[in-house]
């Protein structure tokens, strides 16, 4: 079984959320590749809580 890892940063709004629509794209994109979305990791997270970047696995 092969796993990939791909990085997303959320916008991070200082006193409101952190968004993104980056995974989208790239979800569907991996698809295409043969790769099934298995997940996500958070890599880096504010004072707060939020998650400000995130791995999203795929796996095939």
């Amino acid at each position: 079984m092969e796993t990939k890892f791909i990085r997303i940063n959320f916008n991070n709004v200082h006193a409101k959320n952190s968004e993104t629509e980056e995974h989208k794209a790239i979800i569907e994109e991996q698809s295409e590749r043969g790769f099934k979305y298995a997940g996500y990791f958070p890599v880096k997270m504010g004072p707060s809580g939020k998650i400000l970047i995130a791995d999203l696995v795929f796996q095939r």
